[in-house]
């Protein structure tokens, strides 16, 4: 499937973090609070779209990438499937802007 046709699916629900969802990922438990408040508002099979810009160098602190603006994909997964997502597609690398920063990519769905 394109990442086009993914953006079409039926009852795909796509949101950009906020800065509340972003503010609240320097605590797991804050994220993942607002995470599960996402997942009740799905339907049963509903999807959550997450583009992010993912760090330059491996391993960093989960605080040290906020105050960069990035995140990993290894903890934005760990944050879903804590939340009680399940994760359909994960893509590390599915964008690069001009500035050279990459975005993953990271479809989930709600049981």
């Amino acid at each position: 499937m394109t990442r086009r046709r993914q953006c079409a699916v039926l009852g795909l629900i796509a949101i950009a973090l906020t800065a509340e969802l972003r503010a609240a990922q320097t605590e797991q438990p804050k994220g993942v609070a607002v995470l599960q408040r996402v997942l009740a508002a799905l339907k049963p099979g509903g999807r959550v779209v997450l583009c992010e810009p993912v760090p330059r160098t491996a391993k960093q602190a989960r605080a040290t990438q906020m105050e960069d603006h990035v995140l990993d994909p290894v903890l934005i997964l760990e944050d879903l499937r804590a939340a009680g997502f399940q994760i359909v597609d994960r893509q590390d690398a599915f964008a690069t802007n001009f500035g050279g920063t990459k975005f993953g990519f990271i479809v989930a769905r709600r049981p």
